[in-house]
């Protein structure tokens, strides 16, 4: 139990760490954490609904890098508790999955970090636990290193695992950028046989987010 609270006292102070960088760069470090209205969503093509709780910028953008690229997957449960009280909204669903990283990303980092997230959340009650329904064909490199024009991806980037009945489902993705791979593993998990799927992300780099669709 004290090493939680110590734990959560460290993460504490490199997210008040984190603002204050934000607010010494000209921004309002008071709302760098700051949730998007509820049920911020953007519709991306074959996705029917988009939630995403923060926008991508400042601190936020600093948390992820840290916990996706650095390997500090102690930030995980933050990120979930964060999401949990964002008390943002989902519409009704049958089934949870992740976007999922490639066999050869997993294997050197040691983790699928969209996995222990997805799992955080669902110790919170914010969705039900996730089931594993679909891969990556292929290892496509860093994406967000790439211009926006380039980061097109297309559905048979994603194999979904068998054939789904009409199926509501929650997609999980970190950071929602221009769109393209929820929309491709949306368009993957429709071909299976889904019915709707709802793009549930940590952020989204969309400036202003339209509402709820």
């Amino acid at each position: 139990m004290q090493a939680a609270r110590i734990r959560r006292h460290q993460l504490n102070l490199l997210l008040r760490k984190l603002s204050m960088a934000t607010h010494s760069q000209g921004e309002k470090s008071e709302h760098a954490l700051k949730p998007l209205p509820y049920n911020s969503a953007r519709k991306v093509t074959a996705l029917n609904h988009l939630v995403s709780v923060f926008h991508y910028r400042g601190p936020v953008t600093e948390l992820i890098t840290r916990w996706k690229y650095r390997g500090m997957i102690e930030l995980t449960d933050y990120i979930a508790t964060q999401m949990l009280d964002s008390k943002a909204s989902l519409p009704p669903y049958d089934l949870v999955t992740i976007i999922p990283c490639h066999w050869q990303r997993r294997l050197v980092r040691g983790f699928d970090h969209m996995w222990l997230l997805a799992n955080a959340l669902a110790d919170r009650g914010i969705v039900d636990r996730p089931v594993p329904l679909i891969k990556q064909s292929r290892n496509l490199g860093f994406q967000h290193l790439k211009p926006q024009n380039e980061r097109q991806i297309s559905p048979l980037q994603f194999q979904v695992k068998r054939p789904l009945k009409p199926t509501r489902i929650i997609l999980i993705d970190d950071v929602v950028t221009t769109g393209s791979t929820l929309n491709a593993a949306a368009a993957a998990l429709k071909a299976a046989g889904a019915s709707t799927v709802t793009g549930l992300t940590i952020a989204s780099a969309i400036s202003q987010p339209t509402a709820h669709v």
